[in-house]
């Protein structure tokens, strides 16, 4: 399964094996088994709620006749420190959120 998402830099992937299999070894006995394998990956997963990482939530306090690309090439200094917007600390600039705050998630499972 492979998805990109609407939102720059995050995606998600994830691969899933399932093997069942059987073997009459006589008349009386019978085995089996079963084996389950995922492998997951996403990138910058979206924030929810009042998440600051909530790069929707973060733009709701603009008023609707700012350009928003006003943000993207402005969100930290020449130095890579974080420039407030004025957002508060709640409400980020999404493009520091999308660009500067990795947010990777991986799981490894394999279930029998």
């Amino acid at each position: 399964m492979k998805n990109e998402d609407i939102i720059p830099e995050s995606d998600f992937r994830r691969n899933s094996f399932t093997f069942n299999g059987s073997a009459n070894l006589g008349e009386k006995l019978k085995v089996s088994g079963r084996a389950f394998y995922l492998k997951e990956k996403v990138n910058n997963r979206p924030g929810l709620a009042d998440d600051p990482s909530n790069i929707g939530n973060n733009f709701i306090g603009l008023a609707n006749n700012v350009d928003q690309a006003l943000f993207k090439d402005y969100y930290k200094d020449e130095d890579g420190t974080y420039v407030n917007w004025g957002g508060g600390q709640y409400r980020l600039n999404p493009y520091w959120v999308i660009n500067e705050m990795e947010n990777t998630t991986r799981k490894d499972r394999f279930m029998e």
